[in-house]
């Protein structure tokens, strides 16, 4: 489940980058997988956040769900890693936050790579 919750922290970063304003999600989905985002925040996508999962289902007490919670978040950070690292040629360290925020956060520090030719979508113009 936090496997997939971890992807909404794009969000944020979109609206960052659009000041606020949301145009579409054929944008939104553009922006993000086209890296055209000038800043990349991207707060769950942090190494350091296993720690805490490991920290907290500790004194919470392990079960099924915790144990899927802390798998699938692991799962999806490494899947994201490695298939980003060749896709968009993300820096070995970007999935740390440490690392992006002494980098300011930056995308042409974190991100080798200009774009991704997966998506077609042309026109980035925001409405407002």
């Amino acid at each position: 489940m936090l496997g997939v919750f971890t992807d909404l922290d794009h969000f944020p970063d979109y609206l960052v980058h659009s000041r606020f304003r949301i145009a579409s999600l054929k944008e939104f989905f553009f922006l993000c997988h086209n890296t055209k985002l000038s800043k990349l925040y991207l707060v769950l996508h942090s190494y350091e956040i296993v720690p805490l999962l490991f920290l907290i289902f500790h004194l919470i007490g392990w079960n099924n769900f915790t144990i899927g919670i802390t798998t699938g978040y692991i799962l999806h950070l490494t899947v994201d890693q490695f298939t980003n690292m060749r896709d968009f040629a993300c820096k070995p360290l970007f999935y740390f936050f440490t690392y992006r925020l002494s980098k300011g956060f930056k995308r042409e520090l974190l991100v080798k790579g200009k774009s991704s030719p997966s998506l077609p979508y042309k026109d980035v113009t925001l409405q407002g």
